[in-house]
């Protein structure tokens, strides 16, 4: 899969460890309670964490492209 908006961030299936390449959509934010969490299934370097935080500024509307 393929990053299309500047509100997602791609995640290599072979880095992360994924069944198949994935996108986080920060455009899709939603709000549950973290007992619905089940298991971890990725952990997240510094670098992909930093471009989830800027996605997600833009999609909050905090800053402009």
């Amino acid at each position: 899969k393929k990053a299309k908006l500047p509100t997602h961030v791609e995640l290599s299936a072979e880095k992360y460890k994924l069944e198949k390449d994935s996108v986080i959509l920060l455009e899709q934010v939603r709000t549950i309670d973290k007992r619905r969490l089940k298991e971890q299934i990725a952990h997240l370097d510094d670098e992909t964490m930093e471009k989830i935080n800027h996605a997600l500024q833009i999609s909050l509307g905090l800053i402009e492209l």
